[in-house]
């Protein structure tokens, strides 16, 4: 291999060491994301603002909420709004996989984390719905 790479000419060799490179900046990246996946739903919530306005911009009205044994928490709404929310509209659970891993109740920082991103991402979204509501009903029609 040495001999290899003693014949070689500077081109290759840059490109060697420029492949080697790239290989040892991936693997942590790789790592981080298998740890991501790992802990599981955390490692994907990050901005709710911004997936909220997102997810309305791709024409996705759905809300988030948390599900816990005795049934779905859907934060960030006013009871009139959760009752239409909840039959007018999808609500997709943060923690999907709760009944195989222990349960969001029993581990108070990742429940208020859930509960902290689903406040914010509900609350832009029933304001972009309201916004866009309002906006269609000033609309001048002939």
């Amino acid at each position: 291999m040495k001999n290899r790479i003693k014949n070689q000419t500077p081109f290759k060799l840059l490109m060697y060491v420029m492949l080697s490179l790239s290989i040892g900046i991936s693997m942590p990246a790789a790592m981080a994301d298998e740890v991501k996946d790992s802990i599981g739903d955390l490692g994907r919530i990050n901005d709710p603002v911004q997936d909220a306005k997102q997810a309305y911009h791709n024409g996705i009205k759905e809300f988030v909420g948390i599900s816990l044994e005795k049934g779905m928490l859907v934060p960030g709404l006013k009871a009139s709004q959760e009752k239409t929310v909840r039959k007018h509209y999808r609500i997709r659970s943060l923690n999907r996989r709760w009944q195989s891993n222990i349960n969001v109740e029993e581990d108070p920082r990742r429940m208020n984390q859930l509960k902290r991103y689903a406040n914010r991402y509900n609350m832009m979204m029933i304001k972009l719905i309201e916004q866009n509501e309002l906006k269609q009903q000033r609309q001048y029609r002939y």
